[in-house]
């Protein structure tokens, strides 16, 4: 969400639909991707996903280099494991 940018603040929106007959729990989302965050981040959910409902977090990126970035994505519940994603980010320089 927002424009790309170096050294700017960009939040990011995960979701995934529970694609089950029956409630997930102990949901957790692992994302990492260089140049976009520091290390891994860990979000866990607080209750659990309903049939058909989306599992969904937002956090802040900051992007501390331009070019092309990959923010990786992995899902784990009780039900569902190693469920995992991407979505490749172009990230502009500052401007000069």
């Amino acid at each position: 969400m927002g424009e790309p940018k170096q050294q700017r603040k960009l939040v990011a929106e995960i979701s995934l639909k529970n694609p089950l007959s029956e409630p997930l729990t102990d949901c957790c989302f692992t994302v990492e991707g260089a140049g976009l965050i520091d290390g891994l981040v860990l979000k866990e959910l607080d209750g659990p996903v309903e049939p058909g409902q989306d599992a969904k977090v937002r956090m802040d990126l900051m992007p501390q280099l331009s070019g092309l970035r990959k923010l990786v994505v992995n899902f784990e519940s009780d039900r569902l494991k190693g469920v995992k994603g991407f979505k490749n980010i172009i990230i502009a320089p500052p401007p000069k």
